[in-house]
């Protein structure tokens, strides 16, 4: 990110585990103070033809490194799409598969996953019944 200038974009795709697997949530809290998410696309499966099963899902994101925090990003689910070409283009049409998110959205949910796809009713049930391991210490046994 040292490499991108203050207000310049970087874009990358990864496996989408990235953003939404426990184990990389020190990752995401780095990111999330660096770069403010406008574009996400949950490519999911087959996205690339050199790739191939259904256990390799992939995940792009562009965002701006900037310190503002007002941005809405905008972010379409490709996950169930066998032409991820063609599911592309059908999503700047169909408002099902797109969706605008805020940063602070995405900080309802515990880990701060991308899991932009939730419905607003799921989310706040975070809010509601806080995560276990915030109030008990989980043990293992």
């Amino acid at each position: 990110m040292r490499l991108t200038k203050p207000t310049g974009f970087l874009s990358f795709v990864v496996q989408q585990g990235v953003f939404f697997t426990a184990s990389y949530e020190a990752l995401r809290d780095s990111l999330s103070t660096r770069l403010l998410p406008e574009l996400g696309v949950r490519l999911g499966p087959r996205a690339f033809s050199e790739i191939t099963g259904e256990r390799v899902k992939a995940f792009l994101i562009c965002g701006r490194r900037t310190p503002v925090n007002v941005a809405i990003g905008e972010f379409i689910d490709l996950n169930c799409a066998d032409d991820k070409s063609t599911g592309l283009k059908l999503a700047t049409r169909d408002c099902t598969q797109r969706f605008r998110r805020s940063p602070d959205w995405f900080r309802q949910i515990p880990g701060n996953r991308l899991a932009f796809w939730l419905p607003e009713k799921t989310v706040k049930l975070y809010e509601d019944f806080p995560v276990l391991s915030h109030s008990v210490t989980v043990k293992q046994g």
